[in-house]
């Protein structure tokens, strides 16, 4: 009677009890290697054989499909290992809703459709263009880059129009929220929206002349990036703004020449204005610097003067008390001194009275005199 087993139907010839395999003696081995390996390959081979009911696989479907069934399932768990890329994000969605964010890396989840994964590139820098549009920016594209006036013309603070284009550069910071706050095809067109808004409300806080000038476009580009920041964290995009390029910032088209010549006028008056703050710059310091030497001569001339006078003043003073006390002999010393002072550097001729007597006229030949002995204070005449 055939005994049935658990892999099937046994053999109808009795068995031989099966002898548990012997193991090696202890110490030195006196087979080789090869041997030893011919007889663990035939021992296997036993051991498959009692497992299987010594059939072959083919004669027994139902292992077939158990065998199969089980790499299947290998494979189907193994597929769930995945590797994050740098820069990426990992968004695992379980039955369709979102279970956990990965890390760049080795991960894993679990098969589909259990979990699935959404790759998202987080360090990716996308651009959005406002009041343009061309080939190299999102959103809406066009063969040849223009401007678009309902988007790049808008209202100042004082109520003058100005034509702006500009870029907006983003980045993902959160894979969930950009993933599931907005749809996808609606992300980039909320950016723009976004930052059309922020422009707008910006330029009309300003003045015309402020929207014009190039010295204040730097801090209007950082007004605009934290508005348009402000309405993102609003909406929950998990979206960060970098930057803010401000393209052209023009008056209209069908002023732009008056504007122009306007400009050059004031680039003609800053001109004057500052050759005219260098004349004065240069011409000042210099009628400081003589007005300044005119009065230190002045008050030199005049402590001069103070000082001449005080030294005549006494020395007329010494004179008054000297003839106070001999008047005659005081009289006759001014008088000599006087007569010094007068004829010192002169020529002199002295006549004998005596010699002019009895109708004698002495002969005085002058030129030659005064040619011997010329006078100290007398120049050549011409």
């Amino acid at each position: 009677m055939a005994v049935k087993g658990p892999w099937g139907n046994q053999p109808s010839s009795p068995q031989q009890p099966k002898q548990p395999p012997k193991s090696p003696p202890r110490g030195p081995q006196s087979s080789n290697s090869s041997q030893d390996w011919d007889e663990f390959i035939k021992r296997s081979q036993d051991r498959f054989k009692g497992m299987m009911g010594n059939q072959r696989p083919h004669d027994n479907p139902v292992k077939l499909w158990t065998l199969g069934i089980l790499i299947a399932v290998v494979l189907w768990l193994f597929s769930g290992f995945y590797i994050i890329q740098p820069g990426e994000r990992g968004v695992i969605l379980r039955l369709g809703k979102f279970e956990r964010t990965t890390t760049p890396g080795a991960n894993y989840h679990l098969p589909t459709p259990l979990e699935s994964l959404l790759r998202v590139n987080v360090e990716k820098v996308n651009t959005e263009a406002v009041g343009f549009s061309s080939n190299g920016t999102s959103g809406r594209r066009k063969s040849n880059t223009q401007s678009e006036a309902d988007e790049s013309l808008m209202l100042t603070g004082d109520e003058n129009i100005v034509d702006i284009n500009m870029e907006v550069q983003w980045n993902i910071k959160n894979a969930k929220d950009y993933l599931f706050s907005v749809r996808d095809e609606a992300a980039e067109n909320t950016i723009k929206s976004a930052a059309e808004s922020a422009v707008r409300e910006v330029i009309g806080r300003i003045t015309y002349t402020d929207a014009l000038l190039g010295e204040t476009r730097a801090e209007n580009a950082l007004a605009i990036r934290k508005q348009i920041q402000e309405i993102l964290d609003s909406y929950h995009m998990g979206v960060n703004v970098l930057t803010i390029q401000i393209k052209k910032i023009d008056p209209p088209a069908e002023v732009i020449d008056a504007f122009r010549d306007v400009q050059s006028a004031r680039a003609d008056r800053e001109k004057d204005i500052n050759q005219a703050e260098a004349y004065r710059n240069d011409i000042l310091p210099r009628a400081r610097g003589n007005a300044a030497k005119i009065t230190q001569d002045a008050e030199a001339y005049e402590k001069a003067l103070l000082a001449k006078s005080e030294g005549e003043s006494q020395r007329f003073e010494s004179v008054v008390s000297e003839y106070q006390k001999s008047p005659q002999v005081t009289k006759d010393r001014m008088y000599i001194e006087t007569l010094e002072s007068i004829y010192g550097g002169m020529n002199k001729l002295m006549v004998d009275k005596q010699a002019t007597g009895n109708g004698i006229m002495p002969y005085l030949s002058l030129p030659e005199l005064t040619k011997k002995s010329p006078s100290p204070s007398s120049s050549p005449s011409n």
